[in-house]
């Protein structure tokens, strides 16, 4: 039998220390991400409650143009106060029966910054409610996408998702976009599961029949979870926004589509 040496006797007591060291190592990150996360979380919050208005005070955001029937929720926003916080600020978007309260914003040179770079430009999730450099920050292009995550604690744009459901979908129609010109209001028409084309690139909608032409095969889309109004005679003289995230498949997305009011006579 071989001799026990101080060494071998130390080993247990090394391999121990060692794991302890480890465990507390994984505390102290486990600790700190949480904290982030909190922060991340109560920056957020702290946003939206300073948005938030009582409903007897005036509308500090003007609505662009009138909009038959429709009534604009308030908002208190100051967007020279929100540009403090990030001067990539550029809207604000609510929608109503849903947990979608957010500023959106546009990254000046990456469009995928803010897919995995939170509010504060700290990397990692949610991320932001976000559009890419091919659409301007004006909501006039024919189709302005609008990225966020699909997050499991609903937050983000997870409960996008409810438009899945044919009664939610028919009661919870309005999206109300926000900025420093003006409210934009759309009622949405489509909320349906697409591949994960990339909608700007991968789809020419550079001419008014190519757009039409969009629409139409949108509006034709029919199956389960996916649910289209076609009484509200869009084409394309129209301008829509798109809501995008993702799905339990990594390669499909799940879209939800407004046609804009603002001005539209029809």
């Amino acid at each position: 039998m071989g001799k026990i040496t101080k060494s071998t006797k130390r080993a247990p007591l090394i391999a121990g220390v060692a794991l302890c060291v480890a465990g507390l190592i994984c505390c102290i990150i486990f600790l700190v991400t949480s904290f982030k996360k909190a922060d991340l979380s109560n920056d957020m919050t702290n946003l939206q409650n300073s948005a938030s208005v009582a409903a007897s005070e005036p509308q500090s955001v003007p609505s662009i143009f009138p909009t038959a029937n429709v009534d604009i929720p308030q908002k208190n926003l100051n967007f020279n106060e929100l540009q403090k916080t990030n001067p990539d600020i550029y809207a604000w978007i609510y929608i109503p029966g849903t947990s979608v309260d957010y500023p959106v914003l546009q990254h000046p040179t990456d469009d995928t910054f803010y897919l995995e770079h939170n509010i504060d430009g700290s990397a990692g999730l949610p991320g932001c409610i976000y559009s890419e450099l091919l659409n301007g920050k004006s909501f006039d292009d024919r189709n302005t996408v609008l990225y966020g995550h699909n997050m499991r604690n609903g937050s983000m744009f997870a409960t996008l998702h409810r438009y899945a459901d044919k009664d939610f979908f028919d009661t919870n129609r309005y999206i109300y976009i926000y900025t420093e010109k003006g409210t934009y209001v759309y009622e949405i028409f489509a909320a349906y599961t697409y591949s994960d084309i990339h909608l700007l690139k991968g789809l020419d909608i550079t001419s008014d029949e190519k757009f039409a032409d969009y629409l139409e095969s949108v509006l034709a889309i029919r199956g389960m979870g996916n649910n289209i109004d076609n009484s509200l005679n869009i084409d394309s003289s129209d301008r829509i926004v798109t809501l995008s995230t993702c799905t339990s498949n990594d390669t499909r997305r799940f879209l939800v589509q407004g046609v804009l009011l603002n001005g539209r006579e029809r």
